[in-house]
């Protein structure tokens, strides 16, 4: 969890860079006072949801064959694009060797 944590935020940092977008840091946004989510970012058009597998193993969790896996499916599209009332979602899984490389 403390890698993910500061991975995040450079993995958002660099797509900043590469998108030329600015992304905020958004934290928790209530939903109808029912419940909740918490993107880790938020640009004029996207939510973004990072990732950061600490092996190829866990990366395939997240997406496999170029797909992402239905759970996390959900958890972008369902709750981090209805809370930020945005219809793209950006999700972004680092390399699990993202520091060095």
């Amino acid at each position: 969890m403390k890698r993910g944590k500061k991975s995040e935020k450079e993995v958002i940092m660099n797509l900043q860079r590469e998108l030329n977008k600015e992304i905020e840091d958004t934290g928790f946004i209530l939903i109808n006072g029912l419940f909740g989510a918490s993107p880790d970012g938020v640009g004029d058009e996207f939510v973004v949801d990072v990732k950061c597998p600490i092996s190829d193993k866990t990366k395939t969790t997240y997406i496999n064959n170029g797909k992402i896996s239905n759970k996390f499916m959900g958890q972008a599209n369902k709750k981090e694009m209805l809370a930020a009332n945005k219809m793209k979602c950006l999700f972004c899984v680092a390399d699990p060797g993202f520091e060095i490389n």
